[in-house]
């Protein structure tokens, strides 16, 4: 017995009330005080009907009938349901380890990108709203059925690229002539001040009076060394080695240097609309014709015949649509909203096949000691995920970076996530499990144990309102896949876990009689099994025994 059925049911009772059928019955989940299930469909039908919405919902709820609807009562024009004992139970059985799963997405390939952190220095603060995020929502759109594919895309060529050998190269020209350099520094840091320090090694192995060198000999010279370093690449490994301790795993890393520019990719895209006439040449430059927001248009290949980001975005994004993916998601920063306009401007020209979703997050301010923690990658003045793993468990830092909505600015507050008691959300969520699994070996050392949830014969109120909450994760997941909002999963894991601790207090189950005992175990296995799958979905590894 399903929700759907009882949804049918109440329309069957408005087809035979009224003569309507044509109208879709929603169940909410209001204040249990008020029901355990309600529907508006009253105020839907008032202007059909030309009667109030009360007037409707009394003549209705006089009139539903179902096996599995306890009571039915209007109140201020909604119909509150309350459900069987029978019903809850049944629902309480049909929680299986792959709970919420659905085949919606079956046949439909999806690509979700995320991170995509230009390979100019370690993973920082907005880089772990985006990763632990993207992650958890291609958990939700595989258990919906989708064929899902996580890529990260490096940004190994261009300016950003440029910018990082030009700030190795400033602190190598101050190290060797003690010249300023400040004016041409880019990023800052220790990592460019070590990987400076090495080239200066390098050099003066070379030669025994650096100082003599010209600025331009310096600066080729820096270049050179930081090839044969293979500094780009260390960098990539360390992304890589941070996104494992994340417990990320990528299927694809795409390079933008190897994969576009050095196959060609990005300069016959280019060709390709001038010779179709969607690009124009002016300034010395191609530009892409009516792509911006204000219909100008938008530069694809400087004057200097450098490509622009554009034009290696719309390459790379045709490359994804040409390996078969039906639907791209990617989540960025909201720095870059203005690119948007112009990729989905130019994806149209090019005739591309599948739907591309942008997903843009707000920024992140992490709270220290009650204050903001200013950051800044260029200033040298940042936290990096690996410092904040140091010091977080991953786990933990996945949660608090669920707890608010991609659209909302989010502050992270450092002292509440190192808090180990039930101030910490995560904590309060993972006890609750914690405690199931003590009750359950507790009574197994006293030869206690659960019936199956189908041999349940009674609820007691705070069992029926678990269960009821349990049972809201099969819709919450089909919201998320239809939006993406996986912050919710968060509020929800705490709303759980409060209705099950305060069924904890209100019994001791392992002093009851064995045959009492065996019902109330049965829903404790029941939250055990509940817990490990909302777990998965997080990609949180559930923890038996809290200390």
């Amino acid at each position: 017995m399903s929700i759907n059925e009882i949804q049918s049911a109440i329309e069957a009772t408005i087809k035979d009330a009224f003569d309507v059928s044509d109208v879709k019955v929603e169940l909410s989940y209001p204040d249990i005080e008020h029901g355990q299930l309600a529907t508006n469909v009253a105020f839907k039908l008032a202007g059909q009907l030309k009667q109030a919405p009360n007037q409707i919902a009394e003549q209705l709820a006089l009139k539903i009938k179902h096996p599995a609807v306890a009571s039915a009562k209007a109140a201020g024009g909604f119909i509150n349901l309350n459900l069987t004992p029978a019903y809850w139970i049944e629902q309480a059985a049909a929680i299986t380890p792959d709970y919420g799963s659905s085949q919606v997405g079956k046949g439909h390939k999806v690509q979700v990108e995320f991170i995509s952190a230009n390979p100019t220095g370690p993973m920082t603060l907005g880089n772990g709203r985006g990763g632990y995020n993207g992650d958890v929502l291609a958990n939700v759109l595989t258990s919906a059925g989708y064929q899902v594919e996580r890529e990260y895309y490096l940004n190994d060529a261009g300016n950003q690229i440029k910018l990082v050998r030009s700030s190795i190269y400033a602190v190598v020209l101050e190290r060797l002539t003690h010249k300023p350099t400040d004016h041409i520094r880019g990023y800052r840091g220790e990592y460019i001040e070590e990987w400076a320090d090495k080239v200066v090694v390098l050099i003066q192995q070379q030669h025994a009076n650096p100082a003599s060198l010209s600025d331009q000999q310096i600066e080729e010279l820096t270049n050179r060394h930081i090839d044969e370093l293979g500094v780009i690449g260390c960098i990539v490994d360390q992304i890589k080695a941070t996104v494992a301790r994340m417990g990320i795993n990528f299927d694809n890393w795409f390079s933008e240097l190897y994969n576009l520019h050095k196959t060609g990719k990005v300069k016959a895209l280019v060709d390709g609309l001038v010779e179709n006439g969607q690009a124009i040449e002016k300034d010395g430059a191609i530009w892409l014709k009516e792509a911006a927001e204000d219909s100008g248009d938008r530069v694809l290949q400087k004057s200097d015949g450098g490509y622009t980001y554009l034009a290696a975005d719309l390459a790379y994004h045709m490359n994804k649509f040409e390996r078969g993916f039906d639907t791209l998601i990617n989540l960025w920063g909201s720095d870059h909203a203005a690119q948007v306009p112009s990729l989905q401007h130019g994806l149209k020209l090019l005739g591309a096949t599948g739907e591309l979703k942008i997903i843009l997050f707000q920024l992140v301010r992490l709270i220290k000691d009650g204050k903001e923690f200013k950051v800044s990658k260029r200033a040298g003045t940042y936290v990096t995920i690996d410092e904040l793993l140091d010091q977080v468990p991953s786990d933990v830092l996945r949660f608090f970076f669920l707890m608010r909505s991609y659209n909302a600015p989010m502050d992270l507050d450092l002292d509440l996530a190192k808090e180990q008691s039930q101030k910490n959300p995560m904590y309060y969520l993972m006890y609750s499990y914690a405690r199931a699994n003590s009750i359950l070996e507790q009574a197994s050392q006293r030869d206690l144990q659960p019936l199956k949830p189908e041999q349940m014969t009674d609820l007691t109120p705070s069992e029926t309102a678990l269960i009821r909450q349990l049972t809201r994760l099969p819709q919450l997941l089909q919201e998320i896949v239809g939006d993406y909002g996986v912050h919710r999963l968060s509020f929800y894991g705490v709303e759980v876990a409060q209705l099950f601790h305060e069924l904890y207090e209100s019994q001791k189950i392992i002093d009851l009689a064995p045959e009492q005992a065996a019902q109330r175990l049965a829903l404790i296995q029941v939250y055990v099994t509940f817990m490990e799958r909302y777990f998965q979905l997080l990609g949180i590894t559930p923890i038996k025994k809290m200390g």
